[in-house]
């Protein structure tokens, strides 16, 4: 679903594509960290709410490298350095502000603490890994599929906007 909505606003299947990719990253590493957690609705909750938060990372760290490649001329890995260097204080602080106001529910005792403890912990560490993936896996990707005139299923050039022209159609009353 989260793909979905990339390619709705971006209108872009490969930066979509990307996005893609790299949700599973996410989950692995997720997995791999909540070795003493149970999976079970609660948990599963924190990895969903993080999904957004990585899609809102990929989306930044994208769109900085694809402008980087399209006006300034860079490629390969030089892009992917430069390009999420530059976002990087962006994406840091907005996870790392979402990942600290997760801390005081960790300290919440009584019922609610069987809760939202599981859950404050998970999207935490779930946080830490989208961070982890949006910096590192993205641009890579990111480097390797969004070359300079390459072929899009939805068109070379698009501006923004023009995405939903092609979903409503240019005569569409949402488009005016």
């Amino acid at each position: 679903m989260a793909v979905l909505v990339i390619l709705l606003f971006l209108g872009d299947a490969r930066a979509a594509f990307v996005t893609a990719l790299s949700l599973p990253f996410t989950y692995l590493l997720t997995v791999m960290w909540l070795a003493g957690f149970e999976l079970n609705m609660v948990t599963l909750t924190a990895v969903i709410i993080a999904v957004g938060m990585l899609v809102d990372d990929a989306i930044v760290v994208i769109e900085n490298i694809e402008w980087r490649t399209q006006t300034l001329g860079e490629a390969d890995l030089t892009v992917a350095a430069r390009g999420t260097s530059e976002v990087m204080l962006a994406v840091v602080s907005g996870t790392l502000s979402n990942a600290i106001v997760l801390l005081p529910i960790v300290f919440i005792c009584g019922y609610v603490e069987t809760v939202l403890r599981p859950l404050a912990v998970t999207l935490a560490i779930v946080l830490a890994a989208s961070l982890e993936v949006s910096v590192t896996i993205i641009p890579l990707l990111t480097s390797w599929l969004l070359e300079p005139g390459a072929w899009d299923i939805l068109g070379n050039e698009r501006e923004w906007g023009e995405g939903w022209e092609w979903i409503f159609g240019t005569g569409s009353w949402l488009c005016r």
